[in-house]
Protein backbone atom coordinates (compact mmCIF):
# COMPACT_ATOMS: atom_id res chain seq x y z
CA UNK A 1 0.00 0.00 0.00
CA UNK A 2 1.78 3.13 -0.93
CA UNK A 3 -1.03 5.56 -1.09
CA UNK A 4 -4.06 7.05 1.04
CA UNK A 5 -6.50 5.52 -0.68
CA UNK A 6 -5.25 1.83 -0.43
CA UNK A 7 -4.41 2.80 2.80
CA UNK A 8 -8.04 3.19 4.00
CA UNK A 9 -9.43 0.49 1.71
CA UNK A 10 -6.58 -2.22 3.69
CA UNK A 11 -8.44 -0.37 6.88
CA UNK A 12 -12.10 -1.24 5.95
CA UNK A 13 -11.22 -4.75 4.75
CA UNK A 14 -9.28 -5.48 8.29
CA UNK A 15 -12.34 -4.14 10.31
CA UNK A 16 -14.30 -6.37 8.26
CA UNK A 17 -12.42 -9.22 8.61
CA UNK A 18 -12.14 -8.90 12.38
CA UNK A 19 -16.00 -8.46 12.70
CA UNK A 20 -15.59 -4.87 14.23
CA UNK A 21 -16.77 -1.24 13.35
CA UNK A 22 -14.27 1.45 11.91
CA UNK A 23 -12.86 3.75 14.42
CA UNK A 24 -14.41 7.14 13.65
CA UNK A 25 -11.30 8.68 14.61
CA UNK A 26 -8.88 6.61 11.87
CA UNK A 27 -11.86 7.21 9.56
CA UNK A 28 -11.69 11.06 10.04
CA UNK A 29 -8.09 10.89 9.70
CA UNK A 30 -8.11 8.70 6.71
CA UNK A 31 -11.04 11.39 5.06
CA UNK A 32 -8.58 14.46 6.08
CA UNK A 33 -5.74 13.09 4.14
CA UNK A 34 -7.78 12.17 1.33
CA UNK A 35 -8.89 15.35 0.63
CA UNK A 36 -5.34 17.14 1.19
CA UNK A 37 -3.72 14.44 -1.30
CA UNK A 38 -6.70 16.02 -3.91
CA UNK A 39 -5.68 19.40 -3.00
CA UNK A 40 -1.90 19.17 -3.45
CA UNK A 41 -2.17 17.23 -6.84
CA UNK A 42 -4.19 20.61 -8.25
CA UNK A 43 -0.43 22.46 -7.43
CA UNK A 44 1.60 19.77 -8.32
CA UNK A 45 2.64 18.85 -5.05
CA UNK A 46 2.93 14.96 -4.92
CA UNK A 47 3.03 13.49 -1.34
CA UNK A 48 3.95 10.16 -1.19
CA UNK A 49 4.34 9.25 2.85
CA UNK A 50 1.36 10.10 5.98
CA UNK A 51 2.20 11.08 9.35
CA UNK A 52 -0.72 9.33 11.17
CA UNK A 53 -2.39 11.55 13.79
CA UNK A 54 -4.25 9.85 16.84
CA UNK A 55 -3.17 11.49 20.10
CA UNK A 56 -6.07 10.93 22.04
CA UNK A 57 -5.95 14.25 23.55
CA UNK A 58 -7.08 16.89 20.65
CA UNK A 59 -11.09 17.24 21.27
CA UNK A 60 -11.59 19.14 18.28
CA UNK A 61 -10.89 15.91 16.35
CA UNK A 62 -12.13 13.00 18.47
CA UNK A 63 -14.10 12.58 21.63
CA UNK A 64 -12.85 8.38 21.41
CA UNK A 65 -9.47 7.49 22.11
CA UNK A 66 -7.99 4.24 20.28
CA UNK A 67 -8.11 1.36 22.49
CA UNK A 68 -6.56 -2.18 22.20
CA UNK A 69 -9.02 -3.80 19.83
CA UNK A 70 -8.03 -0.46 17.28
CA UNK A 71 -4.77 -1.33 17.96
CA UNK A 72 -5.21 -4.63 16.06
CA UNK A 73 -6.65 -3.30 13.07
CA UNK A 74 -3.91 -0.74 12.86
CA UNK A 75 -1.22 -3.30 13.04
CA UNK A 76 -2.97 -4.90 9.89
CA UNK A 77 -3.19 -2.32 7.96
CA UNK A 78 -0.26 -0.97 8.36
CA UNK A 79 1.89 -4.22 8.54
CA UNK A 80 2.94 -3.76 4.76
CA UNK A 81 2.10 -0.13 4.49
CA UNK A 82 4.76 1.99 3.27
CA UNK A 83 2.66 4.96 2.59
CA UNK A 84 2.64 5.69 6.93
CA UNK A 85 5.72 6.25 7.92
CA UNK A 86 4.65 8.10 11.71
CA UNK A 87 1.90 7.15 13.91
CA UNK A 88 1.18 9.26 16.85
CA UNK A 89 -0.98 7.67 19.08
CA UNK A 90 -0.06 9.24 22.43
CA UNK A 91 -2.90 10.20 24.94
CA UNK A 92 -4.96 6.96 24.50
CA UNK A 93 -6.30 4.03 26.28
CA UNK A 94 -3.98 1.62 24.73
CA UNK A 95 -2.66 -1.28 27.36
CA UNK A 96 -0.12 -4.13 27.53
CA UNK A 97 -2.53 -6.15 25.05
CA UNK A 98 -2.48 -3.12 22.68
CA UNK A 99 1.22 -2.91 23.22
CA UNK A 100 1.40 -6.41 21.24
CA UNK A 101 0.23 -5.25 18.93
CA UNK A 102 2.13 -2.06 18.54
CA UNK A 103 5.10 -4.52 19.02
CA UNK A 104 4.62 -6.84 15.80
CA UNK A 105 3.79 -3.48 13.44
CA UNK A 106 7.58 -2.24 14.95
CA UNK A 107 9.10 -5.78 13.93
CA UNK A 108 7.97 -6.12 10.72
CA UNK A 109 7.13 -2.90 9.27
CA UNK A 110 10.52 -1.29 7.92
CA UNK A 111 9.09 2.00 6.62
CA UNK A 112 7.78 3.42 10.09
CA UNK A 113 9.84 6.18 11.26
CA UNK A 114 8.11 7.81 13.92
CA UNK A 115 5.98 6.12 16.56
CA UNK A 116 4.72 8.18 20.03
CA UNK A 117 2.76 5.83 22.51
CA UNK A 118 3.30 8.71 25.07
CA UNK A 119 0.74 8.71 27.95
CA UNK A 120 -0.82 5.24 27.55
CA UNK A 121 -1.55 2.71 30.03
CA UNK A 122 1.08 0.48 29.09
CA UNK A 123 2.66 -1.48 31.88
CA UNK A 124 5.76 -4.08 32.10
CA UNK A 125 4.84 -6.65 29.53
CA UNK A 126 3.69 -3.90 27.38
CA UNK A 127 6.69 -2.02 27.30
CA UNK A 128 8.92 -5.49 27.29
CA UNK A 129 6.82 -6.45 23.98
CA UNK A 130 7.85 -3.28 22.78
CA UNK A 131 11.24 -3.21 23.92
CA UNK A 132 11.85 -6.35 22.43
CA UNK A 133 10.67 -5.32 18.83
CA UNK A 134 12.78 -2.21 18.89
CA UNK A 135 15.59 -4.62 18.86
CA UNK A 136 14.44 -5.82 15.57
CA UNK A 137 14.14 -2.77 13.91
CA UNK A 138 16.31 -0.01 13.29
CA UNK A 139 14.73 2.06 10.99
CA UNK A 140 12.40 3.99 13.52
CA UNK A 141 14.70 7.35 13.72
CA UNK A 142 12.59 9.26 16.56
CA UNK A 143 11.53 6.13 18.91
CA UNK A 144 8.60 6.16 21.40
CA UNK A 145 8.43 9.42 23.44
Amino acid sequence: MSDIHSTAYRYDAVCTELSRQPHPYILKMFEREKEDTVLRKKTGDFKDQMHLYLAGNNNLLTDKRIEDPDCEALYKTLQNNSYVTSLDLRYNLITDEGAKFIAKLIEETTKLTDLNLMCNEIGAVGAEHIAKALLKNESLKHKIK
